[in-house]
C-alpha cells in the first residue's frame, strides 16, 4: 500500500473491515505509485479511472467503495494532509458497466455468442460453450449446468427440467441445443487443417470429444479466452441475473409488478448455517431485495 502507516491508521480508526480496506488500498496503490501521491491528492480523471476500471460490478458496491474512498479523503483532511475533492465529482458509469458485462435479451446474446464462436452449423465443439451460456441466462446455476442430461432437454415444451426445477429454452438457443443432443462427432478446427472426431457417448449435455462431462474449469477457461479475444466481458453470473432481468422485464410489460422473491428465497436456502451470525435470513433478504431493485433499474434504464 502507498502510504501504509497512513492508510493503516485510517482503517484502525474506522470500523471497516481490514481486509477490505487493504484490498481497496492495494488497487490505488498502482496508480499512487505512478503519480508519486497519496490517493488524497488526485486528480479527477485518475480517481475516475480507478473507480471505473476496478470497482464496481454491482449498484451497491460501487456505492460501498466510493463511500469509503471519501471517508479516507475526509479523514486525510481532518488529520491536515493535503487532499483534493475529486473523489466527490468522481461518476459511476454503471450505465457503461452493465451495457458491457450484461444483456438485455435472448437476441442480443445471440449476436454476441455469435460473434465469439463458430456458427452451430460448422459443427464443432463450441456448441456445447454456447448452451452453457444459454443455461445461465434461463436462470440454471453455475454448479448445475455440466450436470445437465440430455434427456432433460424437452423441445416440445422449449424447456429444460432438472432437480424438479423448469428453465425456458428460447427460440435463439434451439440450433444450438439440438447439435448437442444429437452430435456424435465434432469437427476439430486447427489452424493448418479440420478433422473429425468422435464424440465421447454418454448422458450429459456437456460432453465433448475427450470426456463424457467436461470440467468447470476447462468451459470457464475456454470461454474466457474467447472472449478476451473479442473484448466481451460477460460472466456466467452476469448473464444469469441479465435473464432474471429480462424475465421480470416481460412480465411487468404484461401488468405485473416486479417481483425478485423465487431468486431470494432460493439463495437464502443455499446459505445453510454459513450467514454472519449479526444478520438473520429476513436482514440478508433485505439485503437482496434492495440489491435487487436497484440493479434492475440500472439495467431496465439502459436497455429499454
Amino acid at each position: 500500500m502507498y502510504n501504509e502507516d497512513r492508510k493503516v491508521q485510517f482503517i484502525e480508526s474506522t470500523r471497516s473491515s481490514s481486509d477490505f480496506g487493504r484490498s481497496v488500498f492495494r488497487t490505488t496503490g498502482r496508480y499512487e505509485e505512478a503519480a508519486g501521491t497519496d490517493f488524497c491528492e488526485l486528480p479527477l480523471e485518475t480517481v475516475q479511472e480507478i473507480i471505473n476500471g476496478n470497482f464496481g460490478a454491482r449498484t451497491r458496491s460501487m456505492d460501498s467503495y466510493v463511500a469509503f474512498l471519501r471517508s479516507y479523503v475526509v479523514w486525510c483532511k481532518d488529520n491536515g494532509y493535503e487532499t483534493c475533492d475529486a473523489i466527490y465529482d468522481v461518476q459511476s458509469q454503471m450505465d457503461e458497466k452493465i451495457r458491457r458485462r450484461m444483456v438485455s435479451s435472448p437476441r442480443h446474446l445471440q449476436a454476441t455468442l455469435d460473434k465469439v464462436f463458430q456458427p452451430v452449423e460448422s459443427n464443432t465443439v463450441d456448441c456445447i460453450y454456447r448452451c452453457y451460456l444459454w443455461m445461465a441466462f434461463a436462470g440454471i446455476a453455475e454448479e448445475d449446468a455440466l450436470d445437465i442430461k440430455v434427456s432433460e432437454v424437452d423441445f416440445s415444451s422449449m424447456l429444460i427440467e432438472h432437480g424438479g426445477k423448469s428453465y425456458e429454452l428460447y427460440r435463439e438457443a434451439i440450433p444450438a441445443f439440438r447439435m448437442a443432443c444429437d452430435a456424435t462427432e465434432f469437427v476439430y478446427e486447427h489452424p493448418r487443417y479440420k478433422q473429425t472426431r468422435n464424440r465421447c457417448a454418454g448422458e450429459y449435455l456437456m460432453r465433448g470429444i475427450r470426456s463424457e462431462q467436461v470440467k468447470l474449469n476447462t468451459v470457464k477457461s475456454i470461454i474466457q479466452k474467447a472472449f478476451k479475444a473479442h473484448d466481451v466481458e460477460l460472466t456466467y453470473g452476469k448473464l444469469r441475473l441479465s435473464g432474471v432481468f429480462y424475465r421480470v422485464y416481460e412480465a411487468e410489460r404484461m401488468g405485473d409488478p416486479v417481483n425478485f422473491d423465487t431468486l431470494i428465497a432460493d439463495h437464502i436456502s443455499k446459505m445453510g448455517s454459513t450467514y454472519h451470525t449479526n444478520y438473520t435470513r429476513s436482514k440478508v433478504a433485505g439485503i437482496l431485495r434492495r440489491d435487487l431493485f436497484d440493479d434492475y433499474a440500472c439495467w431496465k434504464a439502459v436497455f429499454t
